[in-house]
Parts: C-alpha cells; structure tokens; sequence
C-alpha cells in the first residue's frame, strides 16, 4: 500500500478487524499499529513524506498493562526435580526451558538456532540476539554445561545445531522456512510445558518464553538491583527494565520496604 492510503480511516477499520475478526488482545493490535508506526516515522526522516501526512497524530496508539508469568526459584527446583524419561519430549522440553534460565532468559529463537561455534574453548556462550542484534557474551554456568553434556557429539560439526530441533539438511537461509519452523516447534514446545507443569503442580499457563520472565525476577530477588537485569537481559535503557520489572510484579518499593522492615 502508498503512505497515503495509511490514513486515521485505515487505521480505524484495522484495528477493528483485528479486534472482531480475529479476536486480538488490544497489546497486539498495539504491536501491529507500532510497526506501522514504525514505517511511517522514518519514511518521515527519510523525506519520503511529509511530516504534515503523519496518521498518529490523530490516532494515538493505546496498550493494556499487563502481569507477566513468572517461576520462582522454588518452582525452578521442582520442575528440575521431576523424575522424567530420558530422551522423551518432556525430558528434552525441560532441558531447553532450563537451558533458557541458566544463560540469562536467552528467547527461544536463540535457543532453537544455537551452534557448536557459539560456545568458546573457555566455556562462554557468545551469539547474536535474533530480537535486537545485539552480541551477547556470557560465561555459562555448571548446570548449562551439564545439559550441553547431553547433546554433545564427537562428530558434530562447529557449524551443526545443538539441540536437535532444526533439521540438519534443511535449508534455513530462506527467513520466513527459518521464522515458520521456529514458531511451529515453539508451539510444540509450549504444550509439553504445560504438562510439566501440571507434574510438578505449578499453576500457570508455563511458556517458553517464562524462562526469560522467570531469570529476571529472581535476578532482582537476589540483588534487589535493576541496572544489573538491565545489563543481563541487554535492554537498551532502565526505563525498559523497570516496565519489564513491574509487569513481573516487582518494583522498586520492594526492595524499599525490605530495608525498612529488616535494617
């Protein structure tokens, strides 16, 4: 479609088909418009159009606050303590989530299209974030290592997968047969999670995605410190960190109250 044609008129009826017709959360609809804000912003700056032609002006962009899911350490312990049969989905879904929290909520993308080459000689784990391209370098701790220990292949390749999700033969250069088969193992994935978490009796709806939500809470739990998540999870500012801290339920009040009660 022209810029032109990416009117208020546009936006309104979008946005109400992505409300009636496909039923979305108002956070998605928000993603989508963002985007497309996104565009328009720097067609702006690109002179592609006039600042005059901007639709937002007229049509701000609205986002539900939302509570993110989230494990404590204890629900860690007790999904880690399952007894489960090695080699099945369930062991190998919970090896993943694992693997996840261990190397700083790495996000499943990442995980899916990890190489042999991504972990150094002195035990780091060195890739690129698919979200942000942003170099992440971070020494992997024993429980990481003890999982990569079960995957570990004297014949693999530098240039081969980890974790036998992706196909070796396959060819993934292709971006949407990468981005489709990634988000249809995270489907897969998500719904053996479930069943973990009904065995170890944690009552929430357990995503891959937790892992990520789940390493950050307890983070600031144990350092009652925001600029050090900020750091781990590589946000790009603290504002982003403190957003993301009190979605998981936890502000700086917290730690406040705590130096209060407990001097």
């Amino acid at each position: 479609m022209n810029f032109d044609e990416l009117n208020v008129s546009f936006l309104t009826g979008y946005e109400t088909y992505l409300k009636n017709t496909l039923g979305n959360h108002p956070n998605t609809h928000y993603t989508d418009l963002k985007n497309m804000r996104t565009i328009y912003r720097n067609a702006i700056r690109q002179q592609i159009v006039e600042q005059n032609t901007y639709p937002f002006f007229q049509y701000p962009l609205h986002q539900i606050a939302t509570t993110k899911d989230k494990l404590t350490s204890a629900d860690i312990e007790k999904i880690i303590k399952l007894k489960l049969p090695e080699g099945k989905a369930m062991w190998h879904a919970r090896n993943y989530f694992l693997f996840s929290y261990y190397c700083a909520g790495m996000r499943w993308g990442d995980v899916c299209t990890l190489k042999w080459s991504n972990i150094t000689d002195d035990k780091r784990l060195r890739y690129i974030m698919s979200k942000n391209n942003k170099g992440v370098g971070i020494q992997l701790p024993p429980q990481a290592l003890e999982i990569l220990e079960y995957y570990k292949d004297v014949n693999a390749g530098n240039d081969e997968y980890i974790f036998p999700m992706l196909k070796k033969k396959k060819d993934y250069t292709i971006m949407k047969v990468l981005k489709n088969t990634i988000a249809s193992k995270n489907t897969v994935i998500d719904r053996v999670l479930k069943n973990i978490a009904a065995l170890a009796k944690i009552r929430i709806n357990l995503t891959f995605h937790i892992s990520r939500h789940s390493f950050a809470y307890n983070l600031y739990l144990k350092t009652r410190d925001v600029k050090v998540v900020q750091d781990s999870l590589f946000h790009s500012s603290l504002q982003e960190t403190q957003k993301y801290l009190k979605e998981l339920g936890v502000t700086q009040l917290d730690a406040t109250l705590e130096a209060f009660y407990n001097p």
